[in-house]
């Protein structure tokens, strides 16, 4: 998914007029395997996407303007290497918007889930459990004791909202050297850098979202 060094010679331009930074295009792919092999939704990386976005259409104009000048090799090239940077976004898009609408109903239970949605995306997801609401209302839900209503129903006798798996197991490599680090009461792991590992979720997940992990 990279853009290779050798794509600088390409005359490949973007934000305020400078190449399109390969690191940029490295952290989405990497945001994109975080949300991919992550049980629960990460924070939406804003900031990131906005970048990559604006030099793809910034790109996308200098690449139309060489086509219509007539085509060369080194013009495909370009135009085949954003097609590749447009469908790793999609791609980190679709992986989102999947375990939104999978867990929408907990998302919206929890202040802190809900603060890395987007605003496009927790605009959608309330528009997503109103709609699915209003459906299994027409369709059974009044049928039903008042106290079984509520999508949101989240309790020790009736759960009934989808939760992200937080028990299961994930790849991850360390970033920086953490050291000791305590799994839970019974065990630890040494954390040190560049080291794969495969642990469960849920004692890590910090550990993800400051990055001082990232999951493969």
């Amino acid at each position: 998914m990279a853009l290779s060094s050798s794509q600088s010679s390409w005359g490949l331009k973007g934000h305020s007029g400078a190449a399109v930074q390969n690191n940029d295009i490295e952290a989405l792919k990497q945001a994109w395997l975080n949300e991919k092999f992550s049980p629960h939704v990460l924070i939406f990386e804003d900031a990131l996407v906005a970048r990559v976005s604006e030099d793809v259409k910034e790109q996308e104009d200098v690449v139309a303007g060489e086509l219509d000048d007539g085509a060369t090799f080194m013009t495909r090239l370009k135009q085949l290497e954003l097609e590749r940077v447009k469908y790793l976004l999609r791609s980190y898009y679709r992986t989102r918007l999947r375990k939104i609408e999978k867990f929408c109903m907990y998302i919206l239970k929890n202040p802190v889930v809900r603060t890395r949605l987007s605003p496009a995306e927790l605009e959608y997801t309330q528009r997503y459990v109103d709609l699915m609401a209003e459906h299994l209302n027409e369709s059974f839900l009044n049928g039903l004791p008042e106290k079984l209503r509520d999508l949101t129903t989240q309790d020790a006798e009736d759960d009934m909202i989808p939760a992200p798996n937080f028990d299961t197991h994930v790849f991850c490599k360390v970033v920086d050297t953490i050291g000791t680090f305590q799994l839970d009461q019974d065990s630890s792991v040494d954390l040190e850098e560049g080291e794969l590992y495969l642990l469960p979720f849920k004692p890590i997940r910090d550990l993800l979202l400051d990055q001082s992990i990232i999951l493969i």
